[in-house]
């Protein structure tokens, strides 16, 4: 749900998981995240972030890689 912006409700045929569940199983992993990773990331990324990230990644051979988590392309 998260990886492709996509409802709830469509895990249903996927997953075989009703609506309801699909959405509480992402709301405790949201907070799970918030839980784990609040101390250490207490607010958004801004422009210098960004421009680290990027910059990490051209190091690493990943150019233009920032946000995609699809492997296939």
């Amino acid at each position: 749900m998260l990886a492709y912006a996509i409802p709830g409700d469509t895990q249903d045929d996927y997953l075989y998981m009703a609506e309801s569940i699909a959405i509480d199983c992402m709301y405790r992993f949201c907070w799970a995240i918030v839980v784990v990773l609040g101390k250490k990331y207490p607010r958004t990324s801004n422009a210098e972030d960004t421009t680290r990230i990027l910059e990490q990644n051209a190091a690493r051979g990943f150019l233009g890689m920032l946000g995609s988590i699809d492997c296939i392309h």
